[in-house]
């Protein structure tokens, strides 16, 4: 989400710019996370031609109404291709 920077930032939140780049983005559950992160950087990542990116953070998304362990989630792992 794009945010003006001339937003006002509503007291205990924090606005932080994100740099881009590209990300894989996992659909799982709020119960299902720890068993997504497992797959992405222990399965995914090393049998594929990408790495994380350790610059930029991983993005958890939680849909409106997102509230018990089976609702649908996202995180978006930051990712660069392998040096060669």
């Amino acid at each position: 989400m794009a945010v003006p920077a001339s937003t006002a930032v509503p007291e205990g939140l924090t606005l932080r710019e994100i740099p881009g780049g590209p990300y894989v983005r996992v659909e799982c559950t709020i119960g299902t996370q720890d068993e997504a992160f497992d797959l992405v950087e222990n399965k995914w990542l090393p049998a594929s031609a990408y790495e994380k990116d350790e610059s930029r953070p991983v993005l958890d998304c939680y849909p409106p109404g997102s509230v018990s362990g089976d609702s649908p989630m996202y995180l978006c792992f930051p990712i660069v291709e392998k040096a060669k």
